[in-house]
């Protein structure tokens, strides 16, 4: 096998392979739970209780396992005591770089073993993710007491974000499978411990960097993140074969469930009648609470049956059956990835380079204690975690792609304002804004497995997952970029003065602006991503309700009348 064979393979092979009893064993939890590795069982001696697996099990384990490596949040309550240990100078600037190093590798490697994670499973991948994290943690705490910067950067900068990077992915697959029905509160709750994790790691580093130093600190909190993560991994696992709800498989892409009424033009009662019997036909097939179902071969039969009209045939080489297999590298070749991760790139670079001086912020710009900012950055994190579960929860109703217009728009807002609020020292108007960052950003990250989710089909969620997060790590690297510009403007004008952040903003705010341009023009419509191209098109947007493009010779609406008429043609090849 070629090399280009093999890397094909690696990412479009996303197939759980599952023994039979590792299956059945799923449909319990134990404690104590049976070890697995690699997707092989190693039976303990017994277990002491035994209660049937419900899905909602999910979301508790999933939010207390992403706190442990978003504890990494919190890193700002490090810088001082870090550059202090490795250089005697508190205000050296060469701690933050970590962070940035960190969510650096966090991208890469989550697209790597994305792949990886689908074929063995979420219980490996996050084994295998904490314990790079605690490794880190290791690595810093050597760092600290030799005075290694490398070390500092190779431990909790390579291997620790590493950890973080395959650990993060691992919850929310499993997630967006289990609940195809409710893909924006799943979403949100897998990564919501990741953004509410700083809150407990910031009182608890500040505490324990006070009684034991640095050095102590990172040993004592990674010993803890790993006994308590190795508590609830047990809990994750992916549904049995052929689960579905309400219709929907792990498999569904946003718009195919319903196709076949919307390309016939079916009348509502008609669409009432066909929606009855998917329903009909859901029942039989399987149920909520993830007992089996239908096969996928035997769903796609259900569902065309069940919602095809009899004039229209969708053939197994149609683009809508192309499009409801669609594979991993040809998702993250589409046109609509591509603009997704310029959306979740601008989305995320104002909140993260934020984040990783807010505690500096507070006290150098605002004079407040180092208490105070302990609280301002426990309580940034509860909006963080605010942001991932309420706003994704809320896109399953208003759509993900308004999602990210509200949390783009916001940005803009408060992008333009900071420049303002630093140089008058308006403490109360800065808070307001944190928060209100912070709730969007976090949205941000909430939101896009169930946008992929949507576009591409659950079952390449982790992978697709994975590659997007590379958007993560290019704005990490942008960070120390970022990060160095702020060193300069303290070094002109001393890090007490107002304006030494206001460069940095003037750059970011355009960079938010074309985020949101981009966002507009993301096709999530199944007509709008799947009809070819009109003569002259440059691209096309949907407003109204109606398809509207943008050509070479201007701007032009679609009919409905031309819009159902090769609709229909398409549904029909």
């Amino acid at each position: 096998m070629s090399l280009r064979e093999k890397f094909l393979n690696h990412y479009n092979n996303t197939k759980v392979t599952r023994d039979p009893a590792a299956i059945e064993r799923d449909q319990y939890l134990e404690f104590p739970p049976p070890i697995n590795v690699f997707g092989k069982f190693v039976i303990p001696g017994g277990y002491l209780i035994r209660i049937k697996f419900n899905r909602w099990f999910l979301l508790p384990a999933a939010v207390i396992v992403m706190c442990c490596v978003g504890s990494i949040y919190a890193w700002s309550g490090y810088n001082a005591a870090v550059d202090t240990a490795i250089s005697g100078n508190s205000a050296a600037g060469n701690a933050p770089n970590t962070f940035y190093i960190a969510v650096a590798f966090f991208g890469p490697t989550s697209s790597i073993l994305g792949p990886w994670m689908e074929r063995v499973g979420p219980r490996s991948a996050a084994l295998l993710g904490i314990t790079g994290y605690f490794l880190g943690n290791m690595f810093a705490a050597i760092a600290c007491y030799t005075k290694q910067l490398w070390l500092l950067y190779l431990g909790m900068g390579i291997v620790g974000g590493c950890g973080i990077g395959i650990t993060y992915i691992s919850p929310v697959s499993p997630l967006q499978k289990w609940f195809p029905d409710r893909r924006g509160l799943a979403s949100g709750f897998a990564v919501a411990g990741f953004g509410l994790g700083s809150f407990f790691a910031s009182f608890a580093q500040t505490a324990l960097i006070t009684q034991y130093g640095v050095v102590k600190t990172f040993v004592i909190l990674g010993f803890c993140y790993l006994a308590i993560s190795l508590l609830f991994i047990p809990v994750l696992r992916v549904p049995p074969p052929g689960y579905v709800i309400d219709g929907v498989t792990i498999d569904t892409i946003k718009g195919m469930e319903k196709i076949s009424i919307l390309a016939s033009g079916a009348g509502e009662e008609d669409a009432k009648v066909k929606d009855a019997k998917a329903e009909e036909a859901t029942t039989e097939s399987g149920n909520a609470n993830g007992e089996p179902g239908a096969s996928s071969d035997d769903m796609t039969h259900i569902v065309k049956e069940a919602v095809a009209p009899a004039d229209v045939e969708v053939s197994a080489k149609s683009p809508l059956a192309m499009m409801q297999s669609i594979n991993l590298v040809d998702a993250v070749l589409s046109v609509e990835f591509r603009m997704m991760f310029i959306m979740l790139f601008c989305n995320i670079l104002f909140g993260l380079t934020t984040t990783s001086k807010l505690q500096d912020m507070i006290k150098l710009q605002f004079h407040r204690s180092a208490d105070e900012a302990a609280l301002i950055n426990a309580l940034f994190a509860v909006f963080n975690a605010l942001g991932r579960v309420t706003i994704p929860s809320l896109s399953d109703y208003i759509g993900r792609k308004g999602v990210y217009l509200i949390n783009l728009g916001a940005q803009i807002i408060i992008c333009a304002a900071f420049p303002s609020i630093f140089n008058n020292g308006v403490y109360w108007a800065f808070i307001i804004c944190i928060f209100a960052l912070v709730m969007v950003y976090g949205a941000g990250f909430g939101s896009i497995p169930a946008f992929l989710s949507d576009q591409f089909g659950a079952r390449n969620t982790g992978a697709t997952h994975g590659v997007i997060l590379w958007a993560w790590s290019l704005d990490a690297v942008i960070g120390i970029g970022y990060n160095t510009i702020l060193n300069q403007q303290v070094a002109k004008y001393g890090k007490d003065a107002p304006n030494i952040y206001n460069l940095n903003f003037y750059w970011l705010l355009p960079v938010i602006c074309v985020g949101f341009l981009v966002t507009i023009f993301i096709p999530t419509n199944i007509r709008d991503r799947i009809l070819p191209k009109f003569p002259n098109e440059l691209i096309r947007v949907r407003l109204g309700g109606r398809m509207r493009l943008v050509t070479t010779k201007g701007f032009r609406t679609v009919s409905q009348e031309d819009e159902d008429r090769l609709w229909n043609e398409l549904a029909s090849k």
